[in-house]
């Protein structure tokens, strides 16, 4: 086993990891029940999970009314066009 990818609980309510096994690609990662996964490995992934607050920066969003029409007659990198 190489690492937790995922966690969910199924519909049995059992909860199951998404494991990435060692030396397989991400095409062959299976669902397995949280309790036949090692400890640490599920550790670390929640520790992987959590997001560092002093990190994370608002993005100020303009309201729709600031919004504006971008023109049609923009030049675009190798001849692209908005749809």
């Amino acid at each position: 086993m190489d690492r937790v990818i995922d966690l969910t609980e199924g519909e049995d309510g059992v909860e199951y990891g998404l494991v990435k096994w060692k030396s397989l690609g991400y095409d062959e990662v299976t669902w397995e029940p949280i309790d036949t996964i090692p400890e640490e490995k599920v550790a670390l992934f929640k520790e992987r999970q959590k997001i560092d607050k002093a990190k994370v920066k608002d993005k100020a969003r303009p309201k729709a009314n600031e919004w504006s029409k971008i023109p049609e007659d923009i030049s675009w990198k190798d001849g692209n066009t908005l749809r």
